[in-house]
């Protein structure tokens, strides 16, 4: 996420999978899965909580003109789009004409905000980049002088959920973690930053807990442990038990999950 004024971003600098978007190439039925996860992690109250943090942190305010690297449904631009009026504007920019349809179609014409698309950039930007430092200094290079560069990723290994089998919690989340490109992309925010040539880095934490089994954490236990079935390993058997424990437990009001994120800012 980028602050200041913008020139062309070259974002084909950054490829995943030969440059192009992951969701496209889904059937169907789990493109609509992603979109419905976005929208509803981005509903989710713990989850706003953390970007205003974030949106405070990195100064998004009126008038100020932000690019957003990786904006998905749109759920953040939308948000920013608010919070930068009157005056200012937001760009986000995608890989995916699934995601870049579905923002478009959910943002009100009121809003400043527009959408385009741009091969090369992850959904979620960092994480899903596996070599994310030429595309931090790209976006460092489209910032006028004292704008600001925001980063705002998880870390997977801080990835929990609570639930029996800890062998096959484990397997399931090396699973989960091989389809992340940028596993590790909240512990390398800093360095990123300050390799890019920024100033005044900033890095906060910012845990999220989730005991509603939101939309999130759901996508999670109902996609990955097929995943590591048809990867071999687990038994169908023990992945069925795993997801019946979880869903068991959020049933009864006793499910708990967490993730930590991490949120950055520096200056050129």
């Amino acid at each position: 996420m980028v602050t200041g004024e913008k020139e062309r971003f070259r974002a084909d600098l950054c490829f995943v999978e030969g440059g192009t978007s992951r969701v496209d190439s889904m059937e169907e039925e789990l493109r609509a899965q992603v979109v419905e996860m976005l929208e509803g992690r981005g509903a989710d109250a713990g989850q706003r909580e953390l970007r205003a943090h974030f949106y405070e942190l990195t100064a998004i305010a009126p008038g100020r003109r932000v690019l957003e690297v990786g904006c998905g449904t749109g759920v953040d631009t939308r948000a920013m789009a608010g919070l930068v009026a009157p005056g200012g504007s937001v760009l986000g920019i995608d890989p995916s004409e699934t995601l870049l349809v579905e923002a478009r179609r959910r943002t009100p014409p009121s809003l400043p905000a527009r959408y385009e698309h741009a091969s090369g950039v992850a959904i979620t930007t960092l994480s899903h980049v596996a070599e994310p430092l030429p595309l931090v200094q790209e976006m460092a290079r489209v910032l006028r002088p004292g704008g600001r560069l925001g980063l705002f990723d998880h870390d997977m290994g801080t990835f929990v959920i609570d639930a029996g089998d800890r062998e096959v919690t484990r397997l399931i989340f090396e699973r989960y973690t091989r389809e992340v490109s940028g596993m590790d992309a909240g512990r390398r925010i800093q360095g990123l930053l300050k390799s890019a040539g920024l100033k005044a880095v900033q890095v906060v934490a910012l845990p999220l807990v989730d005991t509603t089994f939101s939309s999130y954490f759901q996508f999670v236990v109902e996609r990955y442990p097929t995943r590591a079935v048809e990867d071999g390993l687990l038994t169908a058997q023990a992945a069925a038990a795993w997801q019946k424990d979880v869903r068991d437990r959020a049933a009864a009001g006793r499910f708990f999950g967490s993730v930590v994120y991490f949120a950055g800012v520096g200056m050129r």
